[in-house]
């Protein structure tokens, strides 16, 4: 019985570090793309000598 309580443990840490794992990319992605802006938006304004 503790073999398949501890293959179940494993099994749910896995899913939690995957879950969690996705999370991360999709922040990382969400700061990517706002300092892309962030940095285009200073780009235009240095063009337009502001």
């Amino acid at each position: 019985m503790s073999l398949l309580e501890d293959d179940e443990t494993a099994y749910n840490l896995r899913g939690a570090i995957a879950q969690e794992s996705k999370l991360a990319v999709s922040e990382y992605w969400e700061a990517y793309t706002r300092i892309e802006q962030q940095q285009q938006e200073q780009r235009r304004q240095e063009l337009l000598g502001n």
